[in-house]
């Protein structure tokens, strides 16, 4: 009997705990940032690239990191879009360790150009900062900024043979 009791008390006390606990009551805790902003800037409005500045650096782009309202290690993409086209097609840099990036003259022509801006011209791109630190908390995008770019291709170089004239045979 005494055994029968056992059984009986156990199988109450995990019914109890297993339906104690309904899914609705259950909610998932979102953390709310305490300040809610990012405000990003460009070293220049307006940058002409050409190949003699292509090592050098063309711009730095700079953001305020938010207040998350505890020490974290937030994780920033940086994003590059074509104007007018809301970085429906954009280039991503992502940044965790700093709250900005300096990018020097080629990388800066070709990600203009892989944007559809035309060398030699000069083109509007859009620049934003998306930051979060996980799923728990809704990302935070900054204020969209415009920077006009002059990106160039550089050409190869062609050099007279060596070896003699260039000959085509049918």
């Amino acid at each position: 009997m005494k055994a029968l009791l056992n059984k009986i008390f156990i199988f109450s006390l995990c019914v109890t705990i297993f339906c104690a606990c309904e899914e609705e009551d259950m909610e998932k805790t979102k953390l709310v940032m305490v300040d809610e902003s990012i405000e990003v800037t460009a070293s220049s409005s307006n940058v002409v690239l050409t190949p003699n500045t292509a090592n050098n650096e063309a711009i730095t782009i700079t953001w305020t990191e938010p207040d998350l309202g505890f020490d974290a290690a937030p994780r920033y993409l940086l994003k590059f879009g074509k104007k007018g086209q809301n970085f429906s097609k954009n280039l991503t840099t992502v940044v965790s360790s700093t709250n900005q990036v300096a990018y020097k003259g080629a990388d800066l022509s070709w990600a203009a150009l892989e944007l559809g801006l035309q060398k030699g011209v000069p083109g509007e791109l859009e620049v934003k900062v998306e930051g979060g630190v996980s799923s728990l908390v809704d990302s935070v995008k900054s204020n969209t900024i415009t920077i006009s770019v002059t990106p160039y291709i550089n050409a190869p170089v062609l050099e007279p043979s060596t070896l003699g004239p260039l000959v085509l045979s049918a």
